[in-house]
């Protein structure tokens, strides 16, 4: 699960605009290298050969450049043209520091005061140096500062060798602040000062820290130690300890009126060392400060990396960069540029698996409408055939019926034909006709009918005797009766003539 919840970050991590940013020390030793992957820190490093960088100056910068893409390389073998941006840690013998204070004069001035009084008391001409500021205390009077110098020449000749060689620089800073990072983000202090006893490849430092700032950093090369000697003897490193680390805590105590509660040590090989003379000389609760996963050689190279972590635009007074101002200026334009290239590639990447979807999509329903049609030309060719066989099969029925009909109707007499013309004949006659007794055609009719008098009723059965389709008409007188008003009703028989 923790495993899952690290590459989710890792993913929203790489779909933010903040670049990932790694860190990098430079010192007459060696290169270090930190970067985090899946929140673990990794780690590169490479070492030097001796005159390369000589008190932090580069003695020899084409051999140096020949490291620095060697060291590109072992980063990013399969990558080299890929810029890694880095906040790098200048050697400690090229900064110079120095706490001062300021008065409150508004945040809008504040800037303004702090780089006056920077140029004042820089140890390089303003001119020729890189300079900043951050703010380290603060009360309603007044502000506490920490500021740092580098010569500026030494650090663009730093920047140009390191872009040759595939770095992309970010940030300059110094050792003892990327080190301060680390106790800060890492070991829970309290409000006392407190000593770090820095021993490096270069010299040793020694720094004091308060709320987890950086209030005091001093920096003792080991050549200025040695002099012309080939090696430092252990009774001259243990007293030169012992002097540094007491003329520190005596500027504590002048300063903050304390003496540090307690001590980090971060001296690879001389731990057990450095914490007994603290202890024995000045009574101080020291203790290595031991990290998970990364060794101590590394610590300043991952403070470097963890500034990489922190938003883009804390400049100004919140925290130090010796680039200058077109360092400061390349940090937004980097960080707008990521922005663009990294949501131009998603919205490419997002609008091509779209047409692809679509293009499949409406091939899919291009192929499917075929089929229907098909599968419609099919079902509607066998309805109409089931349909025609149908009717033929009714229409052949139907005429079966007519021809039946007609045979019927052949072999039949024409009944209504016979009294049609019988009813037709007493209309004319004027005669009503009453009932009309049919046992068959082939035998004699017997009609009751009546008549408005006796010469209408002779003149029916002459009419009728004299048609041919009647035969044997009879009209007996006893059939004859003539009511008072002289009407008549009689009974007349006859024959229909089948033969014709």
């Amino acid at each position: 699960m923790d495993n899952l919840f690290k590459r989710i970050k890792s993913l929203l991590d790489k779909l933010s605009s903040k670049p990932r940013i790694d860190g990098l020390q430079l010192s007459d030793a060696g290169l270090e290298y930190v970067f985090f992957e899946y929140e673990k820190p990794k780690t590169v490093a490479l070492r030097l050969p001796p005159g390369i960088l000589k008190n932090g100056k580069l003695e020899d910068s084409a051999q140096f450049l020949g490291y620095v893409k060697k060291f590109h390389d072992m980063i990013l073998p399969n990558e080299p043209e890929k810029m890694l941006r880095v906040t790098v840690a200048l050697p400690a013998a090229l900064v110079y520091t120095q706490s001062f204070n300021i008065p409150n004069v508004g945040a809008d001035k504040i800037k303004e005061t702090a780089e006056l009084n920077l140029q004042m008391i820089s140890p390089i001409p303003a001119a020729n140096a890189n300079m900043g500021a951050q703010i380290i205390g603060e009360t309603p009077d007044r502000y506490d500062l920490l500021g740092a110098f580098v010569d500026k020449n030494s650090s663009g000749q730093f920047r140009d060798l390191l872009v040759q060689g595939g770095f992309s620089p970010v940030a300059f800073e110094f050792p003892a602040l990327a080190l301060t990072r680390v106790i800060d983000q890492l070991v829970k202090l309290d409000q006392n000062s407190t000593l770090v006893a820095h021993v490096s490849s270069e010299g040793l430092s020694i720094i004091i820290l308060r709320n987890g700032k950086l209030y005091f950093n001093y920096f003792r090369s080991w050549q200025s130690i040695q002099g012309e000697a080939r090696a430092i003897s252990k009774p001259v490193f243990d007293a030169e300890v012992i002097d540094e680390v007491r003329k520190v805590i005596n500027f504590s105590v002048s300063r903050f009126h304390e003496t540090p509660g307690g001590a980090f040590i971060v001296a690879p090989g001389f731990e057990s060392e450095i914490v007994g003379l603290l202890e024995k000389n000045f009574g101080l609760r020291a203790v290595p400060l031991v990290l998970n996963d990364i060794a101590p050689v590394f610590y300043v190279a991952l403070g470097a990396a963890l500034r990489g972590r922190m938003e883009l635009g804390e400049g100004g007074l919140k925290i130090v960069n010796l680039g200058g101002e077109d360092l400061v200026n390349n940090i937004y334009n980097d960080q707008i540029l990521n922005f663009l290239s990294l949501w131009r590639n998603i919205a490419v990447g997002v609008f091509s698996i779209m047409l692809v979807t679509f293009i499949l999509a409406a091939s899919f329903l291009v192929s499917r409408s075929k089929d229907l049609a098909n599968q419609l030309n099919e079902f509607t060719y066998s309805g109409r055939q089931q349909e025609l066989a149908d009717l033929t099969a009714k229409v052949s029925e139907f005429n079966t019926l007519v021809s039946t009909i007609k045979s019927v109707r052949g072999n039949s007499l024409p009944w209504y034909d016979v009294l049609n013309h019988l009813g037709n004949v007493a209309e004319a006659s004027h005669v009503k006709l009453k009932s009309v007794n049919i046992l068959s055609l082939n035998s004699p009719i017997s009609l009751f009918g009546t008549a408005a008098d006796y010469n209408t009723v002779l003149d029916f059965k002459n009419t009728l005797s004299s048609d041919p389709e009647f035969l044997n008409v009879n009209l007996p007188l006893t059939q004859i009766s003539i009511a008072p008003d002289n009407s008549v009703s009689f009974n007349l028989s006859f024959q229909f003539n089948v033969s014709r």
